[in-house]
Protein backbone atom coordinates (compact mmCIF):
# COMPACT_ATOMS: atom_id res chain seq x y z
CA UNK A 1 0.00 0.00 0.00
CA UNK A 2 2.87 2.26 0.52
CA UNK A 3 4.53 1.91 -2.35
CA UNK A 4 1.33 2.60 -4.54
CA UNK A 5 0.87 5.74 -2.41
CA UNK A 6 4.26 6.76 -2.98
CA UNK A 7 3.40 6.42 -6.74
CA UNK A 8 0.16 8.31 -6.42
CA UNK A 9 1.87 10.97 -4.77
CA UNK A 10 4.50 11.21 -7.34
CA UNK A 11 1.82 11.78 -9.96
CA UNK A 12 0.31 14.43 -7.88
CA UNK A 13 3.24 16.85 -7.34
CA UNK A 14 3.82 16.46 -11.47
CA UNK A 15 0.79 17.65 -11.77
CA UNK A 16 0.75 20.27 -8.89
CA UNK A 17 1.71 24.32 -9.44
CA UNK A 18 4.40 25.82 -8.43
CA UNK A 19 2.94 27.91 -5.55
CA UNK A 20 0.65 24.55 -4.55
CA UNK A 21 4.28 22.65 -4.47
CA UNK A 22 5.93 26.11 -2.05
CA UNK A 23 3.40 25.99 0.38
CA UNK A 24 3.78 22.44 0.81
CA UNK A 25 7.09 22.63 1.21
CA UNK A 26 7.18 25.72 3.50
CA UNK A 27 4.51 23.49 5.73
CA UNK A 28 7.10 21.12 5.83
CA UNK A 29 9.55 23.34 7.23
CA UNK A 30 7.49 24.47 9.53
CA UNK A 31 6.56 21.32 10.88
CA UNK A 32 10.13 20.16 11.29
CA UNK A 33 10.81 23.22 13.19
CA UNK A 34 7.80 22.88 15.25
CA UNK A 35 9.75 19.71 16.64
CA UNK A 36 13.60 20.79 16.45
CA UNK A 37 14.16 19.89 19.93
CA UNK A 38 13.01 16.74 20.43
CA UNK A 39 14.74 15.72 17.54
CA UNK A 40 17.39 16.93 17.96
CA UNK A 41 17.50 14.93 21.58
CA UNK A 42 16.47 11.78 19.04
CA UNK A 43 19.66 12.54 16.22
CA UNK A 44 22.15 12.92 19.50
CA UNK A 45 20.66 9.75 21.27
CA UNK A 46 20.68 7.36 18.46
CA UNK A 47 24.08 8.88 16.85
CA UNK A 48 25.85 10.06 19.45
CA UNK A 49 26.34 13.65 17.94
CA UNK A 50 26.46 17.08 19.85
CA UNK A 51 23.20 18.23 20.82
CA UNK A 52 24.28 21.56 19.19
CA UNK A 53 25.13 19.80 16.23
CA UNK A 54 21.95 18.42 16.04
CA UNK A 55 20.23 21.35 16.25
CA UNK A 56 21.78 22.54 13.20
CA UNK A 57 21.23 19.36 10.88
CA UNK A 58 17.41 20.54 11.73
CA UNK A 59 17.85 24.49 11.12
CA UNK A 60 19.91 23.29 8.00
CA UNK A 61 17.13 21.30 6.57
CA UNK A 62 14.54 23.80 7.65
CA UNK A 63 16.12 26.31 5.50
CA UNK A 64 16.53 23.44 2.94
CA UNK A 65 12.48 22.88 2.72
CA UNK A 66 12.12 27.18 2.90
CA UNK A 67 14.67 27.44 0.08
CA UNK A 68 13.09 25.07 -2.30
CA UNK A 69 9.95 26.51 -1.64
CA UNK A 70 10.94 30.03 -2.62
CA UNK A 71 12.83 28.17 -6.08
CA UNK A 72 9.73 26.77 -6.71
CA UNK A 73 7.57 30.03 -7.43
CA UNK A 74 10.61 31.54 -8.75
CA UNK A 75 12.60 28.77 -11.07
CA UNK A 76 9.41 27.12 -11.67
CA UNK A 77 7.17 29.74 -13.10
CA UNK A 78 5.67 30.06 -17.21
CA UNK A 79 8.53 30.89 -19.35
CA UNK A 80 7.61 33.36 -21.90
Amino acid sequence: ARLSDAVGARFQWRESTPASRAKLLRRCARQLAAVKHPLARWITDEMGKPILQSLAEIDKSVLCFETYADLATKALRPQR
